[in-house]
């Protein structure tokens, strides 16, 4: 188990989001020049330090691929495979379980404390950081 996301330089990753769509026949010829226009202006977004509007543009570009991001058009972790169950595209259920159980929480040392998978609240305070270069 991990907590993660292999996003650490937004400035030169998000450009290459066109490139992977591409090549792996998630986008068309058109939708590609649009991805790669779109992304150079996430980039110029990025480097004038204006993270919230960067964010939104990048993220926008980004919904060109995967549609929307409570439903998405394939699974983002493994694109040959639909999301069966959106948004995470898998059943959490197992993790979360286990998680939750008195002997994990006690290994763990967080008894009294309630395992989310998701949890909107963190996720917004963590924004701030999404455009910062954590490489």
């Amino acid at each position: 188990m991990a907590i993660g996301n292999g996003l650490v330089d937004p400035y030169l990753q998000y450009p290459k989001y066109a490139t992977f769509a591409k090549e792996n026949n998630l986008v068309g010829d058109l939708e590609y020049d649009a991805l790669v226009a779109a992304f150079d202006t996430c980039d110029a977004l990025i480097w004038t330090g204006i993270w919230p509007v960067s964010l939104a543009a990048c993220n926008l570009a980004m919904e060109v691929i995967l549609g929307n991001p409570l439903a998405p058009r394939f699974n983002v972790y493994d694109i040959r495979e639909k999301c069966n169950d959106p948004p995470l595209c898998y059943d959490m259920s197992p993790a979360d379980n286990l998680l939750q159980t008195a002997a994990v929480e006690d290994v763990l040392g967080v008894k009294g404390r309630s395992w989310v998978e998701c949890k909107k609240s963190v996720h917004m305070v963590l924004l701030g950081d999404w455009m910062l270069d954590m490489s």
